[in-house]
């Protein structure tokens, strides 16, 4: 097996474990009735998998692959704008959501359009590898932003916190062992794999207590009866 075949296996590996997180994303979402995904990266990935699906797709495979991530962009814009108007009122005017929304989308598609056409004209396969591992890197940095700004786990797991690690895991091993990189996107790919660590953390400390707090609360009844 040679570099290129590892690289490939372990990428995908890492798209498999990306595919699992979004799933339960999905799945925790309906069942909270909140939305997993922060806006700020349904929004920006719905424009960079949108760019490179219709506007400057680098290869036919790679643009039905990213159509296909597109799908779960959908669904995660579908979700905050069905069960995040409650969670946006307690800080904003609800008259705000759906402005606040469009400006957040549109500026997120403006971003992605200026970064392509100014930094990777010549290779959209470069531009899209850059968008993705530093969207990967800040979307890591939102998932504990929102778990702080919650402090409960609605919308989350352990589950989804782990899956999202091994993802990251996998897609550092493949760029940064088979890859030729620039300094910035070492240290993102370095930030993300950090941030997803801490994320786990957190969540499974949570999850603990809230498992404790039910064992407590069994035990109190039995003692009662």
């Amino acid at each position: 097996m040679n570099n290129l075949d590892i690289f490939s296996s372990i990428l995908l590996t890492g798209v498999g474990f990306g595919i699992v997180t979004y799933i339960l994303i999905v799945r925790q979402s309906f069942k909270d009735k909140t939305f997993g995904m922060p806006v700020i990266m349904a929004c920006a990935n719905f424009a960079g998998d949108f760019i490179c699906s219709f506007i400057y797709p680098p290869s036919p495979l790679e643009k039905y692959i990213n159509m296909f991530w597109l799908l779960f962009d959908v669904m995660f814009i579908f979700l905050y704008l069905k069960y995040g108007k409650n969670e946006f009122s307690q800080k904003l005017p609800e008259q705000l959501f759906y402005p606040h929304f469009i400006l957040v989308l549109v500026f997120s598609y403006l971003t992605t359009m200026c970064i392509v056409d100014s930094l990777f004209r010549e290779s959209y396969s470069d531009a899209f590898k850059f968008i993705g591992i530093v969207d990967n890197f800040i979307m890591s940095i939102m998932f504990c932003s929102m778990f702080l700004k919650r402090n409960r786990l609605e919308g989350q797991s352990v589950y989804i916190a782990f899956f999202k690690l091994l993802g990251s895991l996998c897609i550092a091993m493949a760029f940064c062992l088979f890859t030729q990189m620039s300094s910035i996107l070492y240290l993102c790919v370095a930030g993300f794999c950090i941030f997803d660590f801490i994320y786990f953390i957190l969540v499974y400390q949570e999850t603990q207590s809230l498992v404790l707090v039910c064992q407590e609360i069994q035990n109190e009844n039995v003692v009662l009866k």
